[in-house]
């Protein structure tokens, strides 16, 4: 605990005397930024909820539809309803065939790799280590 107390000590000397370099175009943004805050909150202020703004906004809109719209979203309606044949076999179907056929490739290094692993897995090394893993 010492030492973050050390350190906020250390940090707070190193920044006692910072002095930000002064930019005319941070406060230029600074004050576009309360500006828009302004303006957005003015509906808040006003305290209009939310369902009246949408209201009277959507309160004058029109949208022309053609004669067959609705005949058009019954069909789309009633296709989506039916089940579709799918054009290609799901994943798992496409996954299970390829790994049906797959034969790994003959590498007798391997055969040596496995005569190790099992020289060490039924070492005395081994056990002994497996049996303390389990113990723990």
């Amino acid at each position: 605990m010492e030492t973050w107390s050390n350190f906020d000590e250390q940090l707070r000397r190193a920044l006692e005397n910072l002095e930000p370099a002064f930019r005319e175009s941070h406060w230029e943004l600074f004050e576009q930024r309360l500006l828009a805050e302004d303006i957005l909150s003015g509906a808040q202020e006003e305290d209009i909820p939310v369902d009246e703004v949408a209201r009277l906004g959507l309160q004058d809109l029109s949208v022309p539809t053609p004669k067959d719209a609705w005949a058009a979203f019954e069909e789309k309606l009633t296709a989506a309803e039916q089940p579709s044949q799918p054009d290609t076999l799901p994943v798992e179907e496409l996954v299970r065939q390829s790994l049906e056929r797959y034969e790994a490739p003959y590498n007798p290094g391997h055969w040596v790799r496995f005569s190790e692993m099992l020289d060490e897995t039924f070492s005395l090394r081994g056990k002994l280590y497996r049996y303390k893993v389990m113990e723990a």
